[in-house]
């Protein structure tokens, strides 16, 4: 908790992507696929990787993808789910 007098405060405008990053998720997937997106980053060959990256040629992707009921992850067709019921605070930790 940050306490400022209202003399401190400085009136500002965001931009739009600023806006769009302030808008809160609107359903458990959108939200658990937020916090996946900024949370997950790997470093490789110099370069930072984070859950969606644009492929060599040019497609987006993410690696972990969120759906109505679970998650799953993009690269590894055989790898396991997670359920949102059962599993999202754990994921979420």
């Amino acid at each position: 908790v940050v306490i400022l007098k209202t003399t401190e405060i400085i009136q500002t405008t965001l931009t739009d992507d600023e806006v769009a990053r302030a808008v809160r998720p609107t359903s458990m997937k959108d939200y658990v696929q937020a916090r996946i997106d900024g949370t997950i980053e790997t470093r490789c060959g110099g370069r930072d990787y984070k859950n969606c990256y644009t492929a060599a040629d040019g497609t987006a992707r993410c690696q972990f993808k969120v759906t109505a009921t679970h998650v799953q992850c993009a690269i590894c067709p055989d790898a396991p789910t997670w359920s949102l019921d059962a599993d999202c605070v754990r994921l979420l930790k």
